[in-house]
């Protein structure tokens, strides 16, 4: 496997090494010039270009808003920027920022800071070695994957030339926290070197090697890393998120088009049927009862909807999670009737590596994880413990305030959601955290406060603003929104998708100018819409399946996220990938919603009137 690799030593050229990046991000905020004007000529002094991104590359993650706490409050003037870091890097004119600056200037993607970098390297006259000077001649190689049956996460591997180097970047992509980024590291080695190792040391019929489309690749690290932002705590190592932008400078530069995660989603027909065929099985004899079919109800809607989201395949970290996590906090029910868990669990263990054809090794491995946690499991469910909102509240609160027992195996990912609002949270009390976040969803506190449930009007389409000359491609577009309202949804996601395709329309009039898809677009526009109106909550609570919404586009499977981001761009409506509400007004919010808006509203006025 893969090894941290020592500050300031050359690349190994024996395997694959990884790098400890948590000391320079230490040092990024806490040191003196003189230390950081020597690794740097350290840095300078080395023959491959590893060292010096390593240190931009901290340096610009530890001023990134992302890794922040969202709970600490903090004026905006308190905290340190970016770009007030590359521009005290060029009001010091020395051979150390030159090359400082030589090594950000790949890293930063906003485009305006990467351009007045590339200024003043033009009247720079340090002598520095060629590779500085080269750092942007990047080459993609190809993009591998690693994946285990049991589908907790995935390697992803991209194999580049950097400057004539090479570079494998590595990214360890964990269903079981929500597919998310949970760890990434370069390594100063070809692709073909990295997996050679990887599989002279792991030599099992149960883990594969997979080379995968580039763009496959960028999509499926881009949405990671996104959804990383969602994930309380974040995710922390020795490497991450200290590289993370030099990992994005490299998911930048592959292609475009590739295909995301497609996680199955599962009918309620379906599941249904793998509960009759669990029953019907031998595995189940002790269990063919009213509490054993609510257990196993239990286990096939986390199974279903959570980690890879296939109920047939259980691992022993997601029965960790289930056990001491998702089940005592989700479930409110009796102590007796959890206690049936781990038994009930044993046996559909069994019956679904069975069917999965699973190797006996690991689901003897697997049980044996249920033997484990069952003693914890069975004190937790009859000690008091918060569940349900309630739950979801304390783990929030103690977010920036971590046990002393250490770091959590997994982190929560805040399903807002289920708690009626869509916002990032920026204070330290959840509950009035979540106000803000309601009132940020519909434009304010005012608009909170005055909300109401009429109906949006069967409205027409505005072509005021709109360019002429895009009428005929805006028109195919919305063509097709209105076809897929009328037939799947109703009037009011009509006019609201009328509205937000206007926006765009009036507000970049170049994306219906160039050629595109335009079904494509309009499932943009309609998922938008969908988004914000909380369409894609799971079925249970009257959703509809993201798969499912796309095929009425004639789409089947894929991302909408980057095509709807290029149309909120449109809009004026900045999207990080991190805000849950995506157009923050009431025109864009059917009457459903803003009912479930003002129940949260009311309901946490109340509760905060209780503390």
């Amino acid at each position: 496997m893969p090894k941290k690799r020592g500050r300031h030593n050359k690349p190994s050229r024996k395997g694959p090494t990884r790098p400890q990046h948590s000391r320079t991000q230490r040092r990024a905020t806490n040191q003196n010039d003189d230390d950081l004007g020597k690794e740097i000529a350290d840095a300078l002094a080395d023959d491959h270009p590893y060292e010096l991104i390593a240190h931009a590359s901290t340096m610009i993650a530890a001023l990134d808003p992302r890794s922040r706490n969202p709970f600490e409050r903090s004026e905006p003037t308190d905290e340190p920027t970016l770009e007030l870091l590359i521009d005290a890097f060029i009001g010091i004119d020395t051979r150390e920022t030159t090359a400082l600056l030589a090594a950000c200037a790949p890293l930063v993607a906003d485009v305006r800071l990467r351009t007045a970098i590339l200024a003043e390297l033009l009247v720079r006259t340090h002598d520095l070695p060629d590779w500085a000077l080269m750092l942007e001649a990047v080459q993609i190689t190809r993009a591998m994957e690693m994946v285990h049956v049991l589908g907790d996460g995935d390697n992803v591997m991209v194999g580049t030339t950097i400057a004539g180097f090479d570079f494998t970047f590595n990214v360890y992509i964990d269903h079981n926290s929500g597919t998310v980024v949970k760890d990434a590291f370069p390594v100063p080695q070809s692709i073909d070197e990295v997996c050679a190792l990887y599989q002279r040391e792991i030599h099992d019929d149960d883990t594969q090697w997979n080379e995968i489309p580039l763009a496959d690749a960028k999509v499926r690290i881009t949405e990671a890393i996104e959804r990383g932002a969602q994930t309380i705590p974040p995710f922390e190592s020795e490497s991450w998120p200290a590289c993370r932008p030099f990992v994005e400078w490299i998911t930048r530069e592959l292609p475009d088009g590739g295909t995301g995660y497609d996680h199955p989603e599962w009918s309620e027909r379906q599941l249904t049927e793998i509960e009759d065929r669990f029953f019907a099985s031998e595995f189940a004899t002790p269990f063919d009862a009213e509490d054993g079919r609510d257990m196993v109800g239990s286990l096939l809607w986390y199974s279903s909807g959570y980690g890879p989201c296939d109920p047939l395949r259980w691992s022993p970290t997601s029965v960790e999670i289930f056990l001491l996590d998702w089940l005592p906090r989700k479930i409110i029910a009796d102590a007796e009737r959890l206690a049936t868990a781990p038994s009930v669990l044993r046996a559909f263990v069994r019956y679904c590596h069975a069917e999965r054809h699973i190797t006996p090794a690991l689901t003897d491995t697997t049980i044996a994880s249920v033997d484990a946690y069952e003693p914890q499991y069975l004190e937790l469910i009859r000690s008091p413990r918060p569940q349900g909102p309630v739950a979801l509240l304390e783990a929030m609160k103690a977010f920036g305030a971590i046990s002393p027992g250490g770091t959590p195996a997994y982190s929560t990912i805040v399903d807002f959601g289920d708690l009626g609002f869509f916002e990032d949270l920026a204070l330290p009390d959840p509950v009035t955290a979540m106000l803000d976040g309601l009132a940020a969803t519909v434009g304010g506190n005012a608009v909170l406060d005055a909300l109401n449930v009429r109906p949006l009007p069967n409205e027409p389409f505005r072509w005021e603003g709109i360019a002429p000359d895009t009428h005929e491609r805006v028109q195919e577009v919305l063509t097709i929104v209105d076809d897929v309202c009328d037939r799947i949804l109703d009037v009011e996601h009509r006019t609201a998708s009328r509205r937000f395709l206007a926006r765009v329309a009036a507000g970049d009039p170049t994306i219906f100018r160039r050629k595109g898809r335009a079904d494509t677009a309009a499932a943009a526009v309609v998922w938008v819409i969908g988004k914000d109106n909380d369409l894609f909550r799971s079925t249970y609570l009257g959703g509809m399946f993201q798969k499912d919404f796309l095929e009425h586009f004639g789409m089947k499977g894929g991302s909408i996220n980057q095509r709807a981001a290029t149309l909120l761009k449109a809009a004026g409506i900045r999207y990080d990938g991190r805000a849950w509400s995506l157009l923050q007004s009431t025109d864009y919010l059917v009457s459903a919603r803003r009912r479930t808006i003002i129940d949260g509203r009311d309901r946490y006025r109340s509760m905060a009137s209780d503390i």
